[in-house]
């Protein structure tokens, strides 16, 4: 018994039982916020899709960007700054949405052949230039895209 007590051990390879009650719930938790937040982030993806099909494209920006947070290296990011470049496209934010497009060469190198020929296809739809230097990141997407609503609606 005080063998099997010995060799449980928690994710950071510290045996549980000799980490405090404070440690072992800190280690708990974080893990189960880092899972929230990947979820959260998933759920603002479908959030983003289901709004491109409702043609509400200013609200799947924000979505998407939301997604995007601190740029995921998750299988679906990729795709997602598509869909973020095609959204900002869609609502006349060229210059944001070559952006995404650079962000997307540059961050996704290893990205499916079928997602790097709808990059370039959309990038030339857009006349992006095709070293666009400008860099975006998600947050500063979702802050124009409040600014962009709070103008629209005065």
């Amino acid at each position: 018994m005080a063998a099997a007590r010995r060799s449980r051990k928690t994710s950071g390879g510290t045996p549980s039982w000799s980490m405090s009650p404070t440690q072992l719930l800190s280690t708990s938790w974080s893990s189960k916020v880092q899972n929230q937040a990947a979820e959260a982030r998933e759920a603002n993806l479908h959030l983003g899709d289901l709004s491109v099909q409702a043609n509400d494209r200013a609200n799947a920006v924000s979505y998407y960007a939301a997604a995007l947070k601190d740029w995921p290296k998750t299988a679906w990011a990729p795709e997602a700054t598509l869909k973020l470049a095609d959204a900002l496209l869609a609502t006349d934010r060229k210059t944001q949405g070559c952006a995404a497009l650079s962000e997307f060469t540059r961050r996704y190198p290893d990205a499916p052949a079928a997602l790097k020929t709808r990059a370039v296809q959309t990038r030339t739809r857009a006349a992006c230039a095709s070293s666009n230097s400008v860099s975006v990141h998600p947050s500063e997407v979702g802050t124009s895209v409040a600014t962009d609503n709070a103008s629209a609606s005065r």
